[in-house]
């Protein structure tokens, strides 16, 4: 093998040390996420929000992955519960999308907070659908992982509030494209919701870098980065 190739520097550096391979083997070549617009009308996203039992002027703040311990999304059940005890009358919903194992221990969690018609499980849907929806997107994570998820909010021009953890380290900027938070930490999490929700000019700074940057992820980048390790090789071998 001339390459190993994989989706972070934190993977490379892992897998040199465990499997003792020298780091100039790897080529770290970044997951491309597939939105890069979302093409839907005022008319789709109502009824997007509708099928949810949300209105029209509904605030959402989303989350998406596996429910599994690693995603950390009790952190982020119990950040909204604190958003959600300073905000009594408002239209904040919180939207944690996907499937695994912790699901029934999540849903648990919000009956005993008494807010199962503002935090909601709506197991899986379209990517495509989800950003519609999204005001701001969080990934809790509690240690490594570069979330595909991510990269597509970052595509589409959504505010996202991650975890500081190898893999997001790697292609966050706090407060420049998006807002870190450290594991665990629901005060903080809250806090930077708060923040988020109650400042517009910030989300629209944050979700523009976001977009402007996630155009290096492409799908034509990654390939580009792929041929020319192919050309590098052949020219090596000649």
């Amino acid at each position: 093998t001339d390459k190993i190739m994989v989706s972070s520097y934190k993977l490379a550096e892992d897998l040199s040390a465990q499997e003792k391979i020298p780091k100039e083997k790897f080529l770290v070549n970044y997951n491309s996420p597939t939105l890069t617009s979302i093409s839907l009308n005022a008319e789709k996203i109502r009824e997007i929000k509708n099928n949810f039992s949300l209105s029209p002027d509904s605030f959402i703040i989303t989350g998406v992955g596996r429910l599994i311990e690693q995603k950390g999304f009790i952190y982020l059940i119990e950040a909204a519960a604190e958003v959600l005890k300073n905000n009594p009358g408002s239209k904040i919903y919180f939207l944690i999308f996907g499937k695994g194992v912790l699901e029934n221990e999540l849903r648990g969690r919000i009956n005993q907070l008494n807010l199962n018609e503002r935090i909601l499980l709506p197991g899986l849907a379209p990517m495509e659908n989800i950003m519609a929806l999204t005001d701001i997107f969080v990934m809790p994570e509690l240690y490594d992982g570069l979330a595909l998820a991510i990269l597509e909010a970052m595509s589409v021009g959504k505010p996202v509030i991650v975890s500081k953890v190898s893999g997001p380290d790697e292609v966050i900027e706090d407060n420049v494209n998006g807002l870190f938070v450290e594991p665990k930490n629901v005060p903080m999490l809250a806090e930077k919701i708060l923040q988020l929700i109650e400042d517009e000019n910030l989300r629209k700074k944050l979700g523009a870098k976001a977009q402007e940057d996630a155009k290096k992820f492409s799908i034509e980048n990654r390939v580009k980065i792929i041929e020319n390790a192919v050309i590098s090789l052949y020219e090596n071998f000649k």
